[in-house]
């Protein structure tokens, strides 16, 4: 959905640990935002020799780049801890003014119609998952799609593709065989392309 090719310049908001660097242009301009410093230090740490410019951030906040500046901005997975409407459509606002005209802003987040929690299911987590207790009780909202609908209205954003993701037999190795009965088949990720208009 990124599309990004080797000469632009991008915005990852929350890298976590750069996990997805590996499948980017090698010769791009990176800038990683994150609000958490560790894992900015634990994304600098697992990938020395890519150059990018790291920011510890809340995006909540007024996004400290000038207007035009990105081509491409990505955002996986943290629209849900903006927990209000305002803040949603103040951050679609803000990422709409460091993104050139008619270029791409991608984000996924969890599922408007999921309707189970953390609590629902067993994850098996991997080794290099640095996610503990605390972390899940962070607040969060599922937003629905009108929400996001709003928020690009307000922003100069255009929907150009929307996918829902389902738990299948791809996501079976991350789940218990029980929780993974549960949950087969439910949509639990949405992923929107969006463009400025």
């Amino acid at each position: 959905m990124l599309n990004i090719q080797d000469w632009q310049r991008v915005l990852d908001i929350w890298c976590w640990t750069g996990k997805y660097i590996k499948t980017l242009p090698k010769n791009i301009n990176l800038y990683w935002l994150d609000i958490s410093e560790k894992m900015i230090e634990e994304s600098r740490t697992k990938n020395p020799d890519i150059p990018v410019q790291y920011l510890v951030w809340d995006i909540s906040q007024w996004i400290p780049f000038p207007d035009w500046y990105f081509d491409t901005i990505n955002c996986a997975h943290v629209l849900k801890f903006l927990t209000s409407q305002k803040k949603l459509e103040f951050a679609f606002q803000e990422i709409a003014r460091v993104l050139k005209k008619w270029w791409t802003f991608v984000f996924t987040n969890n599922h408007p119609e999921r309707n189970f929690d953390w609590e629902d299911y067993e994850l098996i987590w991997s080794n290099n998952w640095n996610q503990s207790e605390n972390d899940m009780e962070i607040p969060m909202k599922l937003h629905k799609l009108s929400d996001y609908q709003d928020a690009c209205s307000n922003a100069w954003l255009k929907a150009e593709e929307i996918y829902d993701f389902k738990i299948d037999a791809k996501l079976q190795s991350f789940l218990t065989p029980q929780s993974f009965s549960k949950v087969k088949g439910k949509r639990i990720i949405i992923a929107l392309k969006l463009i400025k208009q």
